[in-house]
């Protein structure tokens, strides 16, 4: 559930995340969307997870146990073909990212990256 002012709260959240550097485990693609969706109101869905990883293949790893970021998303929220702000899009089997069109954002190296939305292959409503 977001709350009422969740527009202004995932607006805020992305400012805030705008200069800070890709981390495994701290703003990785995973805990990005996680920490939008906990900015918006929402539950957080790696509540139990945090921490887990602080690597690739420790990410890698547990995404895996859990049958892949697909599986992991499918359990927890419903595939939209119409994303809308603050959902989320699956860029690859690794990578995932916040949608806000025209543009699905995810952490990069040094920043914030901001790619075209279609390079989504498939969107889950939050």
């Amino acid at each position: 559930m977001r709350s009422r002012d969740w527009p202004q709260r995932l607006v805020a959240f992305i400012e805030s995340r705008r200069g800070m550097p890709f981390e495994w485990g701290g703003n990785d693609c995973l805990s990005f969307v996680a920490d939008a969706i906990v900015a918006m109101g929402g539950e957080d869905y790696l509540s139990d997870r945090r921490g887990a990883w602080s690597s690739e293949e420790g990410a890698r790893a547990l995404i895996a146990g859990e049958g892949g970021l697909e599986a992991v998303l499918d359990a927890r929220f419903s595939r939209t073909d119409r994303p809308q702000r603050g959902d989320i899009g699956l860029l690859n089997e690794h990578t995932m990212a916040l949608v806000y069109p025209p543009h699905a954002v995810l952490p990069g190296e040094k920043h914030i990256r901001m790619l075209p939305l279609r390079i989504c292959k498939v969107f889950w409503s939050v």
